[in-house]
């Protein structure tokens, strides 16, 4: 499939990471979804200056890029947002303490090799 008839597909419904990765026509390996996933960020990109965006939920599986008029896509696309701010703060949280052991952490000292030297 050509990029704008995954455009018009991920517009008119949502598409499973699956079915993306079927239209980009990517061989079944075992890196297919990242590959799928990695597209979808690149398109978002490119739909930037269209203020267009790719939607991925949890509330529906798959992606799909809103209609900036339809109410229920603007509902999502605000959940979307509220779920992304939540996962942001669990990552800084979850940061700080990580920071908070490696502040504290007194590794013990690595006991340095003795060499016997001799004068003659």
């Amino acid at each position: 499939m050509t990029e704008e008839e995954i455009i018009k597909e991920l517009q008119t419904r949502w598409v499973s990471k699956e079915e993306l990765a079927d239209m980009l026509e990517l061989p079944r390996t075992k890196d297919r979804e990242r590959k799928a996933r990695a597209y979808t960020e690149e398109l978002t990109q490119r739909l930037l200056p269209f203020n267009l965006c790719i939607l991925s939920t949890v509330a529906k599986k798959g992606y799909h890029i809103p209609d900036p008029f339809n109410k229920e896509d603007v509902e999502l696309a605000e959940n979307a947002v509220a779920e992304l701010k939540s996962k942001a703060i669990a990552v800084f949280e979850r940061r700080k303490t990580i920071e908070n052991f490696v502040k504290h952490a007194r590794p013990k000292p690595v006991p340095q090799e003795t060499v016997q030297l001799s004068l003659f």
